[in-house]
């Protein structure tokens, strides 16, 4: 819901006309689909999903290709072709320039390590989002003036904090790893 919102904010700010809000609100809905299917891969099952769906439904072709494109030009790096698109790359790492940045970043790693059923330290979690934050940038106008000044607040932040030292360097074997490892999962029970 989130992403459709944002979606819609950018495109009501550019005065899209209703073929062209309609084409990047569906992408939005169906953008995060399969997500917990596939985390790292997602967009492409989202628009073949999309396009099943809208094909069953009567959408016409013209409409289903630019709804596939905005939904497929988020997979990271992002490269979008036209404005529909860089709206919807935008709406997808809006949270990049958020105060609350960090509370997302944390509830999305919640999340991953729910659906994928795997510990992801909090160094690595803070490595991907330095790098996230380092190397993203907005698409549209709107989004550069709105959100890039935080995101930039938000890479000070958490390069102002320290990094953990890993397990490994600590001297610990790959098996107490595992075992400290599971008593982390969201699936362990003592």
């Amino acid at each position: 819901l989130d992403t459709v919102n944002r979606t819609l904010e950018l495109g009501h700010y550019y005065n899209l006309d209703s073929n062209s809000l309609f084409i990047i609100e569906t992408a939005a809905w169906f953008s995060n689909l399969c997500y917990d299917r596939d985390p790292w891969n997602y967009q492409k099952k989202n628009s073949q999903y999309a396009e099943k769906f809208l094909q069953k439904i009567g959408v016409r072709q013209d409409l289903i290709k630019n709804i596939t494109n905005c939904i497929l030009c988020t997979r990271l790096p992002q490269q979008p072709k036209n404005t529909m698109e860089e709206i919807s790359c935008d709406a997808h790492m809006y949270h990049l320039g958020l105060e609350d940045f960090e509370k997302q970043s944390k509830l999305i790693r919640k999340e991953l390590m729910l659906i994928t059923r795997k510990k992801i330290s909090k160094d690595e979690w803070k490595q991907r989002d330095l790098e996230l934050l380092q190397n993203h940038r907005f698409k549209t106008e709107f989004a550069k003036q709105l959100l890039e000044t935080q995101q930039r607040k938000n890479l000070d932040l958490l390069t102002s904090k320290p990094i953990i030292t890993s397990r490994i360097s600590m001297g610990l074997t790959d098996q107490q790893n595992q075992l400290e490892n599971s008593k982390e999962s969201p699936n362990y029970k003592a």
